[in-house]
């Protein structure tokens, strides 16, 4: 079908990974991560946005580069679901990476991310992704009201950083005591947030 209608299967990255998966599962895992991120491709992030203070001709707006992220949330939100995390999570980091954590897509992305990784029993990249999120919310009450007005769960945010933050600590320092009482207080905030 993929051979048939590539002019289609081009223009649509559900498609696409849906033809990478076929692929993949078919054995020929080459070909499935090449159209993979052929499907990444399909809409891209301007190149310029980075650069700030340039004059250009046509300026991408934040509204467009959300509306670039959220087509790239969505497929990432497909793609968890058929079980295909590691391009579920390369569409989300493309969305970390362009949206910072003042938009609700960024803040999606990330807040996915640290589920993702924590099902993954990746307990430090969970606590990594999030500790931006927490302490800007921890010490911003204008913040704090954009996630409510935003319908963002910040006390669920906050309890995800700091249980995965206590599972990070026991897996680099172990069980000795004093490591122990630093998880504990980091359990009791997760439970209490929660």
């Amino acid at each position: 079908l993929y051979d048939r209608h590539r002019h289609t299967f081009s223009e649509n990255a559900e498609l696409l990974y849906s033809a990478a998966q076929a692929y993949d599962e078919s054995g020929k895992s080459e070909l499935a991560d090449q159209i993979a991120l052929q499907a990444l491709e399909i809409q891209p992030f301007p190149d310029d946005v980075k650069t700030e203070g340039e004059d250009q001709a046509n300026p991408v707006t934040d509204h467009q580069i959300q509306e670039i992220a959220y087509a790239h949330h969505q497929v990432a939100s497909i793609l968890r679901k058929r079980g295909r995390y590691d391009w579920s999570e390369r569409e989300n980091l493309l969305v970390v990476e362009y949206c910072d954590i003042e938009t609700i897509v960024g803040i999606s992305a990330r807040n996915v991310l640290a589920v993702t990784y924590s099902e993954q029993l990746r307990h430090r990249e969970a606590a990594d992704i999030l500790q931006e999120i927490a302490d800007r919310a921890k010490k911003d009450r204008l913040y704090q009201a954009r996630l409510i007005r935003w319908h963002i769960r910040q006390h669920e945010i906050r309890s995800l950083f700091e249980f995965e933050t206590a599972l990070a600590l026991l897996d680099e320092k172990g069980t000795d005591s004093e490591n122990l009482a630093e998880v504990k207080s980091k359990m009791q905030l997760a439970y209490r947030f929660n």
